[in-house]
């Protein structure tokens, strides 16, 4: 449901976000391990970004889980090339 998890998106170059993505609902229906909740998405890359090298930070907000663990966090490091 809803309330219970979100997930959002937002990519960085040079410290600075140059692709916030709204913050998406993670349903935790028809799962099969609610200890490891699976989603997906997808991010377009336009043809008018610049090379060079950015970050991808993925955060996972789970409303039911105590504080201490209500928050993940996870980052990847890429590459544009010309």
């Amino acid at each position: 449901p809803a309330k219970d998890g979100r997930i959002s998106a937002t990519m960085f170059r040079d410290g600075q976000p140059v692709f916030v993505g709204k913050e998406l609902p993670v349903a935790a229906d028809n799962q099969t391990d609610l200890q490891r909740l699976s989603s997906g998405g997808v991010i377009q890359l336009g043809t008018g970004m610049e090379p060079g090298e950015y970050v991808l930070q993925v955060i996972v907000i789970d409303a039911l889980a105590k504080v201490k663990y209500r928050t993940a966090t996870q980052w990847i490091d890429f590459e544009i090339l010309k």
